[in-house]
């Protein structure tokens, strides 16, 4: 059996599983919902672990970038070198997808 024949025969019975597997995961009251748990409630708002995490995610990058540009250079090193091989890769990621003259006018939504 091929290297190639293994992996799709491994693959195929991962896709067969992972409805299953997933249905696993949802925690609210109806069986095999992929709900994310309601954590509490802001007025009408319903808040869940989903958003929570989003929340954390969104306040790390913003205080990376403040740390990280706080003393800005023309050669940059340590934090502010890492911090620009991240925007300059996701820019150059979006120019592979959008194009180069695309990417330069909605670069700023996509960061």
């Amino acid at each position: 059996m091929s290297v190639t024949t293994r992996f799709v025969s491994k693959t195929n019975r991962f896709l067969w599983l992972a409805p299953s597997l997933l249905a696993g995961l949802g925690t609210s009251a109806e069986a095999g919902s992929l709900d994310a748990p309601k954590l509490f409630h802001i007025g009408p708002l319903v808040v869940t672990n989903s958003m929570v995490l989003c929340w954390v995610v969104a306040a790390f990058l913003i205080l990376f970038a403040q740390i990280a540009t706080r003393n800005i250079k023309e050669i940059p090193s340590g934090l502010q070198n890492f911090w620009e091989w991240l925007v300059e890769s996701l820019f150059n990621f979006l120019s592979g997808i959008l194009g180069h003259k695309l990417t330069l006018r909605t670069f700023w939504f996509f960061a």
